[in-house]
């Protein structure tokens, strides 16, 4: 075994390993990756790790294998950077495997990505151990990433560069294809993060300028099938862990939700749910499921984005209820039943790894000078309507919390997060999200369902956001009802039975993730419901009522 003072190199093939000392390694024309190993913010060593494990494989077999314990004299400490050169600059494909142990048993902690080189470029690939991952059970080839099962593949052309200077470790040993293989112990591994300030992020990955971006940069797309898509999704995580609380607590009335999504807007609201990216046009086109009718699947938007009730759905029911968007947002200006988020927890930069968000509906929105009755808040009043001018205060209803307790919320999500001035934020599945219709309210109860919202930079206040998730076709036809659209009255049974041909034709998702397959009906649409408008108010507290749809007699 080599000692640690030692200049190393592997040369397997046509492959350069150099391990990160401390002067120059490689030209910038150099085709490499560097390899960046840190731990999230809540994990420590060695109380949560006790050694990792980092592999490096091509097709041509493994180039690296190495041990790292946490205790010990020969501890190592976070980061761990190496570099790996291609020595004739081609495109070829790498992997890299992390794995952090508790015992020698198996794995505690995993994460895998499969890329390529660039020719003539030198990218990051850079890998953060997660708690969501712990003991994720992912098959059929995938990783773990922010406690969900991904395909582990990156495309190379969306790694950060690395603009700073690798330390030279020595030329090759004597012997070429046929150099022993050594024992590289990476003693020589980055102590500080001094050299991950090299980073150069592509431009929609800017970071706020309080930030170091280089510690929070997240995990770069996902690409979907078939092969060279490139999924729509919202975006990572930022790596830099939890960011502190800037002690505001932020609460925001959302307004104008969109139904109507014609002229192709339903392609931009939404994000990819089902890892494809499907055209109609192509008979193999890949999908979730089938049609329940034997239809073509419905056309993706870009990148895969999967919104169908945008898409169809929601212009079937316009169709039938013409000012049902007009009577929508003329009821959320009221301020009854409208979405009530609250925001806790934010640094107030553009990016702090875990905040959190509640969700609730407002009984009444009263403005600045109005207090509720002594006999309480009914949902129909002759109370004035809110100015949203950010005076008004929101009281919201009791069914939104346990035992009426709003220290107790029955939809949140107390590790969001915010990326670049994007909350991103993931609810209970078929938790009830309530919205102003003109009968009263709307329910929506979907699984798989996230909450996409922008932050506006100057204010730091929600502007708007975007409802995302699974849409089962019976929690749909429920819906209905609270739009006044009903089997026996009017022409409700026409409609219906119309608007259930639409919904077995466009449906495109299974309502539980990953129950899908070869032959397996759809029995789901993808959602998408915006918001288009927001307006911070103040929180008046929880109310002794509880909002419920309508309903069908």
């Amino acid at each position: 075994m080599l000692g640690a003072s030692s200049r190393l190199w592997i040369l397997l093939s046509t492959w350069v390993l150099c391990v990160v000392c401390a002067a120059g390694c490689a030209p910038a024309s150099r085709t490499e990756l560097i390899v960046v190993v840190e731990l999230g913010g809540d994990l420590e060593v060695p109380r949560d790790l006790s050694f990792l494990t980092i592999r490096v494989e091509t097709r041509a077999g493994r180039l690296l294998r190495e041990s790292l314990p946490f205790t010990g004299p020969d501890a190592r400490r976070f980061p761990f950077t190496l570099g790996i050169t291609q020595a004739e600059g081609r495109a070829d494909a790498v992997d890299v495997f992390v794995d952090g142990f508790v015992t020698d048993v198996r794995p505690a902690v995993s994460r895998r990505v499969a890329t390529q080189f660039v020719p003539g470029d030198r990218r990051v690939v850079h890998i953060v151990l997660e708690r969501a991952c712990f003991f994720a059970d992912c098959t059929d080839g995938l990783t773990c990433l922010h406690g969900a099962c991904i395909d582990p593949a990156v495309d190379p052309s969306t790694l950060p560069r690395y603009t700073g200077t690798l330390p030279d470790a020595g030329p090759p040993p004597d012997g070429g294809l046929d150099a022993p293989s050594f024992d590289v112990g990476l003693d020589a591994h980055v102590e500080s993060d001094a050299n991950l300030d090299a980073f150069t992020l592509p431009p929609d990955a800017a970071r706020d300028a309080n930030q170091d971006a280089t510690t929070c940069e997240g995990d770069a797309g996902l690409r979907g099938e078939p092969a060279g898509c490139t999924l729509s999704r919202p975006p990572a995580r930022p790596t830099c862990g939890d960011g502190g609380d800037d002690g505001f607590v932020r609460t925001i009335a959302m307004l104008d939700p969109q139904l109507d999504q014609s002229g192709g807007l339903w392609a931009s609201r939404g994000f990819d749910l089902d890892g494809f990216c499907t055209n109609p046009v192509d008979p193999e086109t890949p999908r979730e499921c089938e049609s329940p009718l034997g239809d073509p699947p419905q056309s993706d938007g870009p990148g895969g984005v999967d919104n169908v009730v945008g898409q169809a759905a929601y212009l079937s029911i316009l169709t039938f209820v013409p000012d049902l968007q007009r009577d929508t947002e003329r009821s959320a200006r009221r301020g009854r039943s409208v979405p009530i988020l609250r925001l806790r927890g934010w640094n107030g930069l553009a990016d702090d790894g875990r905040v959190r968000l509640d969700v609730s509906a407002a009984v009444d929105v009263l403005p600045e000078g109005t207090e509720p009755p002594p006999g309480g808040l009914e949902i129909e009043n002759g109370l004035p309507d809110p100015r949203w001018d950010g005076t008004d205060t929101a009281y919201v209803g009791s069914n939104y919390f346990a035992a009426g307790d709003e220290d107790l919320p029955l939809i949140s999500d107390d590790n969001a997060y915010v990326t670049g001035h994007t909350l991103v934020a993931h609810l209970p599945a078929r938790a009830p999200i309530d919205f102003p219709v003109p009968n009263g309210v709307g329910r929506l109860r979907m699984t798989e369902p996230m909450i996409v919202a922008q932050i506006d930079p100057s204010t730091h206040q929600i502007e708007s956001a975007v409802l995302v998730g699974r849409w089962a076709f019976v929690d749909m036809l429920d819906h209905l009802g609270d739009i006044g659209i009903c089997a026996g009255v009017g022409e409700g049974d026409t409609f219906l039975a119309a608007f259930s041909l639409v919904g077995q034709r466009a449906m495109d998702v299974r309502s539980i993730p990953g129950s899908g397959g070869a032959g397996v009906q759809c029995d789901a649409m993808s959602a998408a419901l915006p918001f288009v408008a927001a307006s911070p108010v103040r929180w008046g507290g929880v109310i002794a009522r509880e909002l419920q749809p309508p309903g069908c007699p």
